[in-house]
């Protein structure tokens, strides 16, 4: 008997009926995406959790970690009960995607900035996985 809970990747979660804001980082890496010619969608729903923005071409999911939400040590060395619960939640997102097989890159909020080194991030795993499906 099959035990359906959020860690199998035979369980199907109904969509949210709630509508999941992005933030002003979150919508420039969008627009940096569209301008790179990456087709996307945004808000991918794996279980009971929500990703920024997934590529179905390869299966990545993409995560854009805000410095203060995700408690960013290089900035924040002392992390507040709010920052240590989104660590958490990022933990368990990042188990998530692995159990469902998707590749999960995570971008802290200042490194979106470097928008070239995010996209070469971004193409070098599509190209691996698409080299892997030539085979």
């Amino acid at each position: 008997m099959i035990k359906y809970n959020k860690y199998n990747p035979k369980y199907k979660q109904k969509k949210s009926k709630y509508k999941i804001k992005t933030s002003k980082v979150e919508r420039r890496f969008g627009n940096t995406l569209k301008r790179f010619g990456i087709k996307y969608e945004t808000q991918k729903q794996l279980g009971t959790k929500f990703y920024d923005y997934y590529i179905p071409e390869c299966r990545l999911l993409i995560e854009i970690d805000g410095n203060y939400w995700h408690g960013n040590t290089k900035y924040f060395p002392v992390l507040n009960k709010m920052q240590m619960k989104a660590k958490l939640n990022d933990k368990e997102k990042n188990m998530l995607a692995k159990v469902y097989g998707y590749k999960l890159l995570r971008f802290w909020e200042h490194e979106t900035k470097n928008e070239t080194k995010c996209i070469k991030l971004i193409k070098e795993h599509m190209s691996t996985v698409n080299n892997k499906i030539e085979r």
